[in-house]
């Protein structure tokens, strides 16, 4: 062969407006943050119910936590964000991706729903203390209590000090 032959020009990437909907949810997982967030923000705009297979599996499997946080919230903007796929996140070991689906569970209106799993969750990082605080206020108050407890024990951050207070009620 040729040097002609052997030199090939570089693909060009493709771009994200023309991606199919599953290649969008493979690009959740980009190293990235632009080529992420566009992805989701397309996935949202085209109402890629036809995702919704591959998003859940992407919060629960995906590599980046990053990823797996923009599944979920995808999800639940496509109004698809099923219960089982919350309880798993809920048992996602990266702090960000925990808080993410515990303030996925107080929006959700079923906080009750969730109770035993969050009292369950680990209290050790500021951000998951604050979401469990936030979430607490819609909790009956036998859980309530339980909960604002174990994150008042741990918490130092005013902040979280004064959302589990005004939780509490």
């Amino acid at each position: 062969p040729t040097a002609s032959q052997l030199v090939t020009a570089p693909k060009a990437p493709q771009l994200p407006g023309k991606m199919s909907a599953t290649e969008l949810v493979k690009q959740l997982d980009h190293p990235v943050a632009w080529q992420r967030r566009m992805a989701s923000q397309l996935l949202i705009e085209r109402s890629e119910r036809d995702a919704v297979p591959a998003l859940q599996a992407q919060a629960i499997e995906g590599k980046l936590p990053e990823g797996r946080l923009l599944a979920l919230h995808v999800l639940n903007r496509l109004h698809s964000l099923a219960a089982d796929v919350l309880k798993k996140a809920l048992a996602d070991k990266h702090p960000r991706v925990l808080a993410h689906a515990i303030n996925l569970v107080a929006a959700s209106g079923q906080a009750s729903d969730y109770q035993a799993l969050l009292k369950q969750l680990p209290v050790d990082d500021s951000y998951v203390q604050l979401a469990l605080a936030m979430v607490a206020e819609k909790l009956p108050i036998d859980g309530k209590a339980e909960l604002l407890s174990k994150v008042l024990a741990k918490t130092s951050e005013p902040l979280t000090r004064a959302v589990s207070l005004v939780a509490a009620g």
